[in-house]
């Protein structure tokens, strides 16, 4: 999919539809573009949930970078 545009109709990834047909870093390309210049730090956060669930809407929003600041060890995976 790097080498070539996909029909948008044809295109089964979970994007947005302007980003439909689109190779992968065409898509990386533009959001890099539009990226919001925020950060987030996330502190004393009790589960791995809620971290995962901070990290995925701050995915969705653009934002720059988020920050987990503490001693707590926390599962990657979310």
């Amino acid at each position: 999919m790097e080498d070539f545009e996909l029909d948008p109709t044809l295109d089964t990834r979970n994007l947005r539809d302007e980003f439909k047909g689109l190779s992968n870093e065409a898509v990386k390309n533009n959001l890099d573009e539009k990226r919001v210049s925020l950060e987030i730090a996330i502190e004393n956060v009790d589960h791995d949930f809620n971290v995962g669930t901070i990290v995925r809407s701050a995915n969705n929003f653009n934002v720059q970078a988020v920050h987990i600041i503490g001693k707590k060890k926390y599962n990657r995976r979310g």
